[in-house]
């Protein structure tokens, strides 16, 4: 019988024993691991702000709340003042081209005639009228309306077709054109006319009306009238084009040699403006 090294005796009882050992401590380690809390799990907490920021808005989103609603869009419209066009009437040059008097009509009239003159003072009715328009523009204001002129210089060239359809563009709530005639030197006063009750105006015929007796009637409690009724017209271009209701407000004769006088001191024309913008009704 063979005698078996002793080196293999002491490895074969050894190398059980070093597993065995080796074994116990990995898994006793592998259940340390499982009893603590995860590296990943402890960083999370720690590098996670109080407040997270809200994810940014797509494009479209921030479109749709730029955009204003229906509701906002007609709430705007609500607050929106009502406009009063002032149209100083003529302008440095003339225009004796021709332009329909109506959207219904192939009658033309001239797109801008002369100006009168003033007998004495030689002062032409387009500076008349554009000093005018100022003084009432401010008394217009004061009771609540926006107010815009057709022009505001001498030098334009707008026929009276174009001063309607700047009125129409501002969705104006009423137009007044401003004049001064010229007749026999014996007539004198202001007089107001009105849109005739014809197909082109009738929607705003009774507005336009109303308008104008209300004007008339403030100034004729203060000062010499022409006529105190209303004057009609059926060719009346601004009329004829505008959307709105107007009327033509004539200061006077500058033909009169007293009314020529009057539209020329500051004094008369300050109160005049105070008249007339008592009788047209509080904007709403």
């Amino acid at each position: 019988m063979k005698k078996i090294p002793i080196v293999l005796v002491v490895c074969s009882v050894l190398f059980p024993l070093l597993f065995v050992l080796f074994s116990t401590e990995q898994t006793k380690e592998a259940i340390s691991q499982l009893k603590q809390p995860a590296v990943e799990t402890k960083e999370e907490v720690v590098v996670i702000p109080k407040k997270v920021n809200q994810p940014s808005k797509k494009p479209e989103q921030l479109e749709r709340l730029e955009k204003p609603s229906h509701k906002q869009k007609k709430q705007k419209v609500m607050q929106r003042k009502p406009i009063i066009i002032l149209d100083p009437g003529h302008q440095k040059n003339a225009d004796l081209t021709k332009e329909n008097i109506s959207p219904k009509s192939d009658k033309q009239r001239a797109k801008q005639l002369p100006s009168a003159i003033g007998i004495n003072t030689k002062k032409k009715e387009s500076i008349v009228t554009l000093q005018f328009a100022k003084r009432l523009q401010k008394e217009l204001e004061k009771k609540g309306y926006e107010v815009v002129l057709t022009r505001t210089k001498q030098d334009v060239q707008l026929s009276n077709k174009e001063r309607a359809l700047v009125a129409n563009e501002k969705q104006a709530t009423y137009v007044m054109t401003l004049h001064a005639d010229a007749s026999e030197s014996t007539r004198r006063g202001f007089y107001v006319a009105t849109p005739a009750k014809q197909a082109v105006t009738l929607k705003k015929y009774k507005e336009s009306e109303k308008l104008a007796v209300g004007v008339l009637r403030a100034v004729s409690k203060e000062d010499r009238v022409f006529e105190k009724g209303i004057f009609y017209r059926n060719e009346n271009t601004v009329f004829n084009w505008s959307t709105a209701p107007s009327i033509s407000i004539q200061l006077g004769f500058l033909s009169n040699v007293k009314d020529d006088k009057k539209m020329s001191n500051a004094i008369y024309l300050n109160e005049l403006a105070k008249w007339i913008a008592k009788g047209v009704p509080k904007a709403k």
